[in-house]
């Protein structure tokens, strides 16, 4: 089947291409450093500070994380709440603080490196999941007691977060050396990846 018989080719019906390639990937790569998906212009005009390593604003990728690492937060608390336990409300309402402040880091973008903005989310994220975990242990949330089993070993729990904080630490600082130090200058557009 030839390309202009109901085959989408990529390119206008008369055969030319509308771009040069090498337009086309300065382009995708400078609507990737607006901190969006390519073709998404980052709103209100804002421009995400850059970082000094691997690390970059990217919104998929921070409200991906922020949403996946409280969402258990809500659950546990509806969980409790459809069961009649007012403890249940806790969990919700940290849920909402840590996304509230995770939306705040995010408007701060253009003022925050990305690095830095992770590692506080991710404190923030494992100081509220520790009150939940005490709130389901010590306030007794779900008929739990840290006298029944997994009892206080679900504290552990709580280890992921320092240990992601340590893994994006070494992603970050692996390329550091690659894309240049905090010299002072703006690197908006370096097209280097």
């Amino acid at each position: 089947m030839t390309p202009g018989a109901g085959q989408p080719s990529g390119r206008p019906p008369d055969g030319r291409d509308t771009q040069p390639a090498a337009a086309s990937i300065e382009e995708h790569l400078r609507r990737r450093r607006n901190g969006g998906p390519p073709g998404e212009e980052p709103p209100g005009g804002k421009r995400p500070r850059i970082g000094d390593g691997q690390l970059q604003w990217n919104t998929w990728g921070w409200f991906g994380g922020q949403v996946g690492s409280t969402l258990w937060l809500l659950v546990l608390g509806i969980v409790a709440a459809a069961q009649g336990d007012t403890l249940g409300l806790v969990p919700i309402a940290l849920c909402l603080l840590a996304n509230l402040i995770g939306t705040m880091l995010w408007w701060a973008r253009d003022r925050l490196a990305p690095f830095a903005a992770l590692e506080l989310l991710l404190g923030t994220i494992t100081v509220l999941s520790a009150a939940a975990v005490a709130t389901i242990l010590e306030g007794g949330l779900l008929n739990s007691s840290p006298d029944l089993p997994p009892g206080r070993w679900v504290y552990l729990y709580l280890l992921v977060f320092p240990a992601l904080m340590v893994q994006l630490w070494v992603i970050d600082h692996a390329g550091r050396g690659r894309r240049g130090g905090d010299d002072g200058e703006d690197h908006r557009d370096d097209t280097r990846t």
